[in-house]
């Protein structure tokens, strides 16, 4: 089977890859998501350049002991050390990662379609996608697991439908370490193989055959995660297990909650992708069109294998993991909903031409509708709290304009709570090089990272409280701490980047006694009696 059709076809890809490369670049610089998790890894492979720190696991995951793989601290690197930590060059590797994934995208499509109209037609309704435009600006490990997953699945189907060539089964295994690495979560995608020999009948003596080879190279692929199990102890095994045989513990043993959950997701992703409607009438859209695309495919075991990617991510939601409720959950399956929309137009097309060229349109329109409404700043596809690096930045430069080149001292209540790894990169990679000094940090002592800041030992009169947005922390963490500090420092302005509040403040002579009545009116008493993290005063 040839790649492309016609010459033609191969410049449409192209015009395709540059029309989303120019999209995902409109108004980047600055605006995107930037906080714990991008402050962390960055500071790692800081780690990995100055202190020859070489990692062999990355991020944690959500289950303690579980790590994502490393790829991300060595695919951000060069971007990070050639632009001196500036967060604005490494965005741009996400960029091209995300549409990246056009490529085998299309030749998933064109395998599975048999025509290069409806193949060309997935690669470019991915690249004008609402949800692809802000994960292309998402700096985490999580952004890519789109590509892997693809990749993944182009293996499987080309083994499949073109041949069973051993090389495929390859593919497919590069795709799962690079899922892996980008999230731990897609190990369930290992499930594919016994799958397809159950459900397609293949030949056992050369499967078998192909699966020990394949083994073979996933090990070696695989080999800093063995390396690192012997070295600590198969701690993340033990953790593994411990967390599928706990039961209800980790389990939603709720079959209509978990039900909902999904379904949930699944309308959020086509909301955001392709039709800005109701969420429910998008759904019911979706499905007529996932009905169409069966009649554009005319092949029940290429539309099987598509269905089963398409709710691979289904039994996901019967845990109980922190990423369920986010829609990155969903990130696999992204391409393959892509495709399915793009043979349902596809059949649609070809019974009247008028209707299915206005599916398009109303794509088009949908997406930028969304581009107009949200300009990439109230970041709701991610689902994180609304901080972006313009917002950090803005702020970072109130405090140094206030300070007017004296010192001062920083606290912040963040998420995690009282963790300043976000604001110590911050600080150091932008407002030591543009002010020429660092703040003191007045807030609790650090242990899970190193921070960049000192601590707060002259206590300098001037000093800023930092309020984050208050997504994933405790109500009563901020009333704590401004109860507080109103103990210790005069509020002497408020100031709000985004969703970001700090406080300009000045210590008082002396520190007022603690109105411990007060207190126990604000059900504060007992938290700042017990926890010592609410104080910003050393």
């Amino acid at each position: 089977m040839r790649i492309f059709a016609t010459k033609k076809s191969k410049m449409f890809l192209i015009a395709i890859f540059f029309l989303g490369l120019l999209i995902r670049l409109y108004n980047l610089k600055d605006n995107f998501f930037f906080s714990y998790d991008q402050a962390r890894d960055a500071q790692r492979v800081f780690e990995i350049i100055t202190n020859k720190d070489i990692k062999i696991v990355g991020p944690e995951t959500d289950i303690i002991g579980i790590h994502h793989g490393p790829l991300h601290y060595y695919l951000t690197l060069p971007f990070y050390f050639l632009s001196k930590f500036d967060p604005n060059i490494t965005v741009f590797l996400f960029v091209l990662l995300n549409m990246t994934v056009i490529i085998p995208l299309y030749l998933i499509a064109k395998l599975i379609f048999r025509k290069d109209f409806p193949a060309l037609l997935t690669s470019f309704l991915w690249s004008i996608s609402f949800a692809q435009l802000n994960y292309a600006r998402f700096i985490s490990n999580a952004a890519p697991m789109s590509l892997g997953a693809t990749i993944f699945f182009l293996g499987l189907i080309y083994y499949l439908f073109n041949k069973q060539k051993t090389k495929y089964l390859f593919i497919s295994v590069l795709g799962l370490v690079l899922s892996i690495n980008f999230n731990f979560m897609l190990v369930y995608l290992i499930i594919f193989y016994p799958l397809i020999y159950i459900l397609f009948k293949l030949d056992k003596n050369k499967y078998l055959s192909d699966l020990k080879k394949s083994l073979f190279l996933f090990l070696i692929l695989t080999s800093n995660f063995i390396i690192a199990e012997i070295k600590w102890n198969f701690i993340g095994i033990k953790s593994l297990l411990n967390y599928l045989t706990s039961g209800s513990n980790h389990l939603n043993n709720q079959f209509y909650s978990f039900v909902i959950n999904y379904l949930g997701k699944l309308e959020n992703a086509i909301v955001n992708s392709f039709f800005f409607i109701n969420p429910k009438l998008a759904l019911a859209f979706f499905l007529i069109l996932l009905i169409l695309c069966y009649k554009s495919i005319n092949d029940k075991n290429r539309y099987k294998l598509i269905i089963l990617w398409l709710f691979s991510t289904f039994p996901l939601f019967m845990f109980k993991t922190g990423i369920v409720s986010f829609d990155f959950i969903n990130n696999p399956i992204y391409p393959v909903l892509t495709l399915t929309i793009a043979g349902g137009i596809y059949f649609i097309i070809q019974i009247n031409k008028l209707l299915g060229y206005a599916l398009i349109i109303f794509i088009l329109i949908s997406n930028f509708i969304n581009i107009k409404n949200d300009e990439f700043k109230n970041i709701k596809v991610i689902e994180v709290q609304r901080i972006t690096l313009k917002d950090e930045k803005d702020l970072i430069d109130y405090t140094y304009k206030e300070a007017n080149n004296k010192e001062f001292s920083i606290c912040a209540v963040t998420n995690p709570l009282f963790i300043n790894t976000t604001w110590s990169f911050l600080y150091k990679f932008y407002g030591e090089k543009r002010y020429g000094y660092l703040p003191f940090w007045s807030g609790p002592d650090q242990h899970l990272n190193t921070s960049y800041l000192p601590y707060d030992t002259k206590r300098p009169e001037l000093k800023f409280l930092i309020l984050e947005p208050e997504v994933g922390i405790p109500d009563y963490a901020i009333k704590a701490t401004l109860f507080l500090e109103d103990h210790r420092s005069k509020l002497i302005e408020e100031k709000k980047f985004g969703e970001t509040i700090v406080q300009k403040r000045v210590l008082l002579p002396k520190p007022k006694e603690l109105d411990l009545k007060k207190a126990d009116e604000l059900k504060l008493k007992d938290i700042i009696s017990n926890d010592p993290r609410y104080s910003c005063y050393r």
